[in-house]
């Protein structure tokens, strides 16, 4: 055919071109088909991410169907320049703070283990956030359709842009959110703040109003020469004193954060930070250093006192915090982000 001989002819040009963030429907010449997002493509292949489970499938480009073809070659195609004067398509907003509801014990507590996606703690604890900001104020950051879609869909999104399969390290949780923003959001943007080591004082000045706070642990079976457990991310929702709830796993933990008496270098607690944070990195991991604040689970009426620790008997060590607080996205941001994803 005279249309797929040149489709692939202008194809053969790129090399690793990479578009993602459209899911669509794609279909072979057998008419199979399937949603997913392009995921890179070469002069002969083509990638794409299934959205139900995140696969990467390789295709061969003549494979695809007519309408496939015709979509990658026009994503080639040069947008149209604006002249340099030319105001955005989007209105822009003034870049004042929100006024929104503040009821904090409203942020849900969604469990990663719903979704089937196993070291995705990160972007579950985000989610809980932009969940609570979607549903009371903010509309436009979450998906179409009822609670439980669009609790599926934000978690896919975050798992995209945080790259939250297996773990995920704080650079990517900070980078992720940013993008999540850039990608889903027309008019709202956040800052973000890292805390390295937080006091009592801070975590209970940060979860307060419309504030996204997310804590980092490195858990042990104790702080006296225990085995480290793992790590994990919880939502803090309220601190007070000495006591602080979290959301993580599909329950609601209250905590007793106590200072701890002794120190850890980073290379103890394994300690991960973002870039943003390279300079406390590098004196963090050249001393011992402190103080943390370490985090028990409280014991409920009737339960094996034995069983207090954050998860079923291990000590939290809070290392990290992460502060997020959405507002109107400046012109520029707007413009940006509709140049490159609208």
């Amino acid at each position: 055919m005279l249309f797929r001989s040149s489709l692939l002819t202008a194809l053969f040009c790129i090399v690793a071109f990479v578009a993602r963030g459209e899911m669509r429907e794609w279909t072979d010449r057998q008419g199979r088909s399937f949603r997913g997002e392009l995921y890179e493509v070469d002069e002969a292949r083509v990638k794409v991410r299934r959205e139900s489970d995140f696969r990467v499938f390789e295709l061969q480009l003549e494979q695809l169907s007519d309408a496939d073809q015709k979509w990658i070659a026009d994503q080639q195609k040069p947008k149209e320049s604006a002249e340099p004067t030319a105001a955005p398509t989007v209105p822009a907003p003034t870049p004042t703070a929100p006024s929104t509801p503040t009821d904090r014990t409203k942020i849900p507590t969604y469990n990663q283990s719903d979704f089937y996606f196993d070291g995705t703690c990160g972007p579950s604890a985000i989610m809980n956030f932009l969940m609570w900001w979607g549903v009371t104020a903010y509309p436009e950051v979450l998906p179409r359709g009822n609670a439980k879609t669009q609790a599926k869909r934000t978690m896919q999104r975050l798992i995209r842009t945080c790259d939250g399969n297996n773990g995920t390290n704080p650079n990517d949780m900070e980078m992720g959110l940013v993008e999540y923003f850039e990608r889903y959001s027309d008019n709202y943007s956040v800052d973000i703040e890292w805390r390295p080591m937080p006091s009592m004082e801070w975590l209970a000045q940060a979860a307060t109003g419309d504030n996204l706070v997310v804590l980092q642990l490195s858990y042990y079976d104790d702080t006296d020469g225990g085995k480290r457990r793992g790590g994990h991310y919880v939502s803090l929702v309220s601190s007070e004193g000495n006591q602080a709830i979290v959301h993580t796993w599909g329950k609601i933990y209250e905590l007793e954060l106590r200072p701890l008496d002794i120190q850890f270098s980073a290379r103890d607690l394994f300690i991960s930070y973002p870039d943003s944070l390279r300079k406390e990195k590098e004196l963090m991991q050249s001393a011992l250093h402190g103080p943390y604040l370490q985090a028990y689970r409280k014991s409920l009426p009737g339960e094996d006192p034995s069983r207090t620790g954050l998860w079923n008997g291990h000590v939290g060590i809070i290392y990290n915090a992460m502060l997020a607080k959405i507002r109107p996205a400046t012109p520029e941001e707007i413009a940006h982000r509709t140049e490159k994803y609208r």
